[in-house]
């Protein structure tokens, strides 16, 4: 910022640029949702092994 008031050319907000803050929330967000799909997809493939060696069935 300048004496008068003015801000310099490169401090001048970009409007294309995505905010730091939302950026960091997206990815978490992100981050989160393919955890819970990882999760899923762990779950499904390993309860048949879990199922035959604590000797019971995977069936509801």
């Amino acid at each position: 910022m300048h004496a008068n008031g003015a801000q310099s050319p490169s401090a001048a907000a970009d409007p294309d640029r995505i905010d730091p803050p939302l950026r960091r929330l997206t990815f978490t967000l992100i981050i989160g949702a393919l955890a819970v799909i990882f999760d899923t997809t762990i779950m499904s493939v390993a309860i048949d092994s879990l199922a035959g060696q604590l000797h019971t069935s995977a069936e509801v």
